[in-house]
């Protein structure tokens, strides 16, 4: 069963009827000629869901802090996403497998018929416009549920025409269906971020519960074993679970697929300052920096690499960096030391230290 489906406290007991849904969202896919019923349910789940978050994206319009938290980010992610990672955050979605619709016709392939699948968000009981200011106070919760719902909806789009494409294809005399391989890969694929958007409710700043995180993290990796997003998942709770070695070659992994997020580069240069690697880290918090340099912990990190390092004047540039954009911790420590003052030796020319 989905990871995604209603908790208990979301279920009514047999004596209060559950609510009418708040949203319903229902969608059906071919299947048969060597495509499988779960690929099909796999790839009706992942649209009834998407189209049920754009509605409950709509639901969020008229909040004042969701519309001033979701404009434009630093890395040209547009608001229309980023409002449909908020609702993600916000709304729980249950998706229920409905009873497959078998071919009749007298051309259709043995086995062949349509998956359905209903997409539900049930109105919560919790305060919505409160859900709304603690998913905002997580903006890497919100950032990494883009990257997910971005690739879902590609991978989405890509199989229903796979499956349309098999099923206008008709019965084959001979020969395996052409679109059967890649539909099943996507259909996985679709699973494994299914799975990561529920357990992204386990992660603020980072992930709670690392241990947890590596095993899941594990096994969706090895369903989709070319999604970056997952092997950044796994690198990060390695790396939290004191396992830097193994963390820096998920991390490796991760950077090395096309379409790693920026953050993969960040965490790759942590794994490799835990490792007393700082050059290294140096080089990875560079290539970070160039993609999303509106990230004020990640100048930090780079400062506190190149002190590691023994560039003193290089690294003060980096903490005033990071304290303009509002994270003046790495400045003020290294201020204790005597470093990065004003007319001092290894102030690197640099100013900035008011927020200290």
């Amino acid at each position: 069963p989905s990871i995604l489906c209603l908790t208990a406290a979301e279920a009514a007991s047999p004596k209060i009827p559950l609510k009418a849904p708040l949203i319903e969202e229902r969608a059906s896919e071919p299947y048969g000629a060597g495509i499988s019923i779960d690929t099909a349910e796999s790839v009706a789940r992942a649209s009834a869901r998407l189209e049920a978050l754009k509605k409950s994206a709509e639901l969020l319009d008229g909040d004042l802090a969701a519309r001033m938290g979701t404009t434009e980010t630093g890395d040209g992610q547009s608001k229309a996403l980023r409002m449909l990672a908020l609702a993600s955050a916000v709304f729980p979605v249950a998706a229920q497998t409905e009873p497959p619709e078998p071919s009749s016709g007298k051309d259709s392939p043995p086995d062949s018929g349509k998956a359905a699948v209903t997409a539900r968000v049930q109105d919560s009981a919790r305060n919505r416009i409160q859900a709304v200011r603690d998913a905002l106070r997580q903006p890497e919760n919100l950032e990494l549920r883009m990257e997910a719902l971005q690739a879902m909806s590609g991978l989405a789009e890509e199989g229903r025409d796979l499956l349309r494409r098999s099923a206008s294809n008709g019965p084959r005399a001979e020969g395996r269906n052409p679109f059967a391989d890649r539909a099943e890969t996507v259909g996985k694929e679709l699973d494994a971020l299914e799975a990561y958007l529920g357990a992204l409710r386990d992660f603020d700043h980072t992930w709670k519960d690392p241990a947890e995180a590596v095993s899941l993290m594990g096994r969706l990796t090895e369903l989709a074993p070319r999604d970056p997003l997952l092997w950044l998942g796994l690198g990060e709770a390695l790396l939290l679970a004191e396992r830097p070695y193994e963390a820096l070659d998920a991390l490796f992994t991760a950077t090395r697929l096309d379409g790693a997020p920026p953050r993969a580069l960040y965490m790759r240069g942590i794994a490799r300052l835990r490792l007393h690697l700082p050059a290294n880290a140096v080089d990875d918090f560079n290539q970070a920096i160039a993609l999303r340099p509106d990230k004020a912990a990640w100048w930090r990190a780079r400062g506190a690499a190149r002190l590691l390092a023994g560039d003193e004047t290089a690294m003060c540039p980096d903490f005033y960096q990071a304290c303009v954009l509002g994270d003046c911790d790495g400045l003020a420590e290294v201020r204790k030391r005597g470093l990065c003052l004003e007319g001092t030796s290894g102030s690197g020319g640099g100013r900035g230290g008011k927020g200290s």
